[in-house]
């Protein structure tokens, strides 16, 4: 590899430095409010599964049950970092069985969350961007429109 010079660096401008943290988000639409107490609870715990995002961002403006289950993802994350936060770009994976209350196990052999095309999805709909952090990973970012429907939503 050749050496660095300063036009390779000048060239190079301002670049903002990448923060997964959202502070004009957590002002107007605090994670820690959003919901009960109990809820941010089982949120935190772990308690609350991509099916019931879902159900709960059901007819979002998204209108996918992928982009749904990610902005439950988003959510997750920030109610145990106490803050809006960036999430990595979900990898598509198997639909998990999920367990009826009466204790059926309902299984969808080889269905798949289509994460990829539910990133997409948000960032067309305006409900998050894609960024690629300092280490080229890429992130999903939620904006004010998220926010702003998790808080109706989850009142």
């Amino acid at each position: 590899m050749g050496d660095i010079t300063v036009e390779d660096i000048e060239g190079l401008g301002n670049q903002p430095e990448y923060s997964p943290f959202h502070p004009e988000i957590d002002e107007k639409y605090p994670i820690d409010k959003i919901t009960s107490q109990e809820n941010l609870q089982d949120i935190s715990d772990g308690k609350v599964g991509r099916l019931h995002w879902v159900r709960a961002f059901n007819n979002s403006p998204a209108k996918n049950a992928e982009a749904e289950a990610i902005m439950g993802q988003v959510v997750t994350h920030s109610v145990r970092a106490g803050q809006w936060v960036d999430i990595p770009v979900v990898a598509n994976e198997d639909i998990e069985p999920i367990e009826l209350p009466d204790g059926t196990t309902v299984e969808f052999p080889g269905a798949k969350w289509d994460f990829e095309k539910g990133s997409e999805i948000l960032k067309e709909r305006g409900l998050a961007n894609l960024v690629q952090d300092d280490d080229g990973k890429s992130m999903i970012s939620p904006v004010e429109k998220m926010a702003e429907l998790v808080a109706s939503r989850l009142k």
